[in-house]
């Protein structure tokens, strides 16, 4: 089911209804994903760059297309006021026929917040974004700031690099569950975006949590998945869940999901 929200800069977000977040070692790809691509610290395992290579549709802001290059796939869409993006990596775009949207140099928002407001509108409900991570300190922040409109309204906000999947949850007072399979042994934390998410429920984890969550607090750093299956519920804020990735390890193997 989608809606319309529209976001603090009047942008129109399709919502969905929110269902769990699966995450399942062998492949983060989901058949409703989007693959967004950043100027970060570009991603170079050969399980990301597939996941590029293998992605129905992905979206590339200013140098984040070098990873689709990299990846042998081009992007369906490139914005940028390209100051970073080599001149023959852009012309290989505009060959293969990818949609170039030119930004001024000078402008308010990040070439990668104007890509979330395109992408905003596509019914995809799980955005994988790579490149948003490493880099810049400021960029980085503000990578996961600007996705949060897009949690709240349902959708699944996904930032991978080599070592490290993150996760960006909002719940209101309907929870928003996360749900882990196939990453036993991994290192896994939890950050409040909120003053205070008002409850935060870790089970198959070496140390479970039943409480709420302050953001000045570093009670959900540096947790263990017990098992093959584990699951985060929020209730009353936002959350960033931070899982150990070994990505040449966890992709391009059979998905470990339980069916439903």
């Amino acid at each position: 089911m989608m809606a319309k929200n529209v976001n603090s800069g009047g942008q129109a977000v399709s919502a969905v209804v929110p269902e769990a977040i699966r995450i399942c070692r062998g492949d983060l790809l989901t058949d409703n994903t989007a693959v967004l691509l950043l100027g970060g610290t570009p991603v170079v395992a050969a399980g990301l760059l597939d996941s590029i290579r293998r992605a129905g549709f992905v979206a590339a802001a200013d140098a984040g297309a070098a990873m689709a290059v990299a990846a042998g796939r081009l992007p369906d869409l490139l914005v940028g006021d390209f100051d970073s993006l080599p001149e023959p990596m852009l012309e290989d775009c505009c060959r293969a026929g990818a949609e170039i949207c030119r930004l001024p140099v000078h402008k308010d928002q990040t070439d990668g917040e104007y890509l979330l407001s395109r992408v905003a509108g596509l019914p995809y409900r799980r955005l994988l974004i790579l490149g948003g991570l490493g880099g810049r300190l400021d960029h980085m922040l503000a990578n996961i700031c600007i996705t949060l409109p897009l949690a709240e309204a349902g959708r699944e906000i996904c930032f991978a690099a080599d070592d490290m999947l993150v996760v960006v949850l909002a719940a209101g007072d309907e929870p928003r569950e996360l749900h882990l399979a196939g990453f036993g042994g991994r290192t896994f934390s939890l950050q409040s975006l909120s003053e205070e998410c008002r409850l935060v429920q870790e089970a198959g984890f070496e140390y479970p949590l039943d409480a709420p969550l302050l953001q000045a607090s570093s009670l959900g750093i540096s947790n263990v998945v017990a098992g093959d299956a584990a699951a985060v519920r929020l209730t009353g804020g936002r959350l960033l869940a931070c899982l150990e990735l070994h990505p040449d390890e966890d992709m391009g193997l059979s998905p470990v999901c339980p069916a439903e």
